[in-house]
């Protein structure tokens, strides 16, 4: 082979390789193993998932090592997965079938189905674009809810002592009950049984089935 041919089937080829990395490829947790991001051998296929690639989660997910952004979460039914403190950007969506906890911030820039899944968002911050649930569970403690996208309905809202900021932007309704502090904006909706609650600002429509232990409003309700 002449060097002018080698050097252009060179060529292709490194296009054909930065071409793949731009797409990314898609990876199933397979582990626990050492519990390590990086170790190949916990991945199916046997690689280290990078910021461009589609990750999916089954049993207990990795808790070293995680990087801080992926193209999209997939948790499947029993899964858990914690995200690390530094934080999770998901460039695309997630799709929640397990339990996610948040020990640092987890955002979307696409949708967020919850269906059968549950979320612990503790006093971080959930964000999303678009929310579907199902069987769902969210819970917070001094965190904070954000939809950027299209209404959607929450099953299960449970807000902790340290309360919560709902963000609900085209709408987030809760159909279950719910309890403590929260501070509304956009579309907020509770629905269902109330204990003691203090909203502290924004707009809040409550549809409650029995009246709270106590009602303190700072903000305007419908």
């Amino acid at each position: 082979m002449n060097r002018p041919a080698a050097k252009r089937i060179g060529l292709i080829f490194g296009l054909m390789m930065g071409a793949a990395g731009a797409w990314g490829g898609s990876y199933t947790w397979t582990g626990p193993g050492d519990g390590n991001w990086s170790t190949a051998t916990n991945w199916t296929p046997n690689a280290i998932p990078v910021s461009t690639d589609d990750i999916t989660i089954n049993g207990v997910g990795p808790t070293t090592n995680v990087i801080a952004t992926v193209k999209s979460l997939t948790m499947n039914s029993g899964s858990s997965f914690s995200i690390p403190a530094i934080g999770m950007t998901v460039t695309t969506i997630i799709s929640n079938a397990g339990t996610l906890t948040l020990n640092g911030n987890l955002s979307a820039t696409g949708t967020l189905t919850n269906t059968n899944g549950t979320i612990a968002v503790g006093l971080n911050t959930l964000s999303f674009a678009g929310y579907t649930g199902g069987t769902d569970i969210i819970t917070v403690n001094g965190g904070i809810i954000t939809n950027t996208g299209a209404s959607g309905i929450i099953t299960t809202l449970t807000v902790q002592a340290s309360g919560a900021t709902i963000n609900g932007g085209a709408g987030l309704t809760a159909t279950g009950a719910v309890s403590n502090a929260i501070t509304p904006s956009g579309a907020v909706t509770l629905n269902g049984t109330m204990a003691a609650l203090s909203v502290t600002g924004g707009t809040l429509t409550l549809n409650l089935a029995s009246s709270a232990t106590s009602l303190s409003m700072s903000g305007a309700s419908n």
